[in-house]
């Protein structure tokens, strides 16, 4: 059967954690206004997940995917992803605080620029750092994305 057409209650059933998430980001609503709580927090780690393993930390924090940075630590905090947290902040905290206060994306783009040109090579193994850091928690991250999916599966589709 089509996995469209299943429901993801029936989905989680037999679904693999990495499977149960990416139903979950696929069947979300085209507008973000209309994702639920727990879409929004799986469309955020799942943009973590993607840029962190395209082009890293720096470029996790250089793009708009980490206008939704806030709301990313938040959202691993209820689910009790620490090390991902830990990993994350570790790194963000060279942008700011993960609270109102936050820069937009062009003063992050300003001092990803200004890093790069004052510090040069020592930059990058930081950047270098912090995007292994981060990228070994994934696992760890599906696995608590996956049982907060099935703990909250009726109100997971928004």
């Amino acid at each position: 059967m089509w996995p469209f057409r299943k429901s993801l209650a029936r989905i989680a059933e037999g679904a693999s954690d990495r499977e149960l998430v990416t139903a979950v980001h696929d069947r979300s609503p085209r507008k973000i206004d209309e994702f639920s709580g727990v879409q929004r927090g799986v469309h955020a780690a799942w943009w973590l997940k993607a840029e962190i393993g395209n082009g890293g930390g720096e470029q996790y924090f250089s793009n708009s995917t980490a206008d939704d940075y806030p709301l990313l630590c938040q959202f691993l905090e209820e689910i009790q992803a620490s090390e991902t947290l830990d990993a994350l902040t570790s790194f963000g905290k060279r942008f700011g605080s993960p609270d109102e206060s936050f820069p937009e994306r062009s003063k992050r783009i300003e001092l990803v620029a200004g890093q790069e040109e004052t510090r040069g090579d020592e930059w990058e193994a930081v950047v270098s750092a912090a995007t292994e850091r981060i990228r070994s928690t994934f696992s760890s991250l599906t696995t608590k994305l996956a049982q907060h999916i099935r703990e909250n599966l009726e109100t997971t589709e928004g």
